[in-house]
């Protein structure tokens, strides 16, 4: 079963404030939402990821 993330969990992988999130997931580029919920759109956490990562919003941890 795939992760779901709503706005709070997007931010949340972006490391930054729901503010900051809502804005980065209004982008052109942005992951497309699956589906809205009580208002909220939620998106696959995998896709979150993998945009974050080909964008170079999400930073991977050194590897020790």
């Amino acid at each position: 079963m795939r992760e779901i993330v709503d706005l709070t969990g997007l931010a949340d992988l972006l490391d930054r404030t729901r503010r900051e999130g809502n804005e980065q997931a209004g982008e052109k580029n942005s992951p497309t939402p699956v589906d809205i919920v009580q208002g909220s759109q939620i998106w696959y956490g995998d896709d979150v990821r993998n945009w974050a990562r080909e964008s170079g919003r999400l930073q991977e941890p050194p590897v020790t």
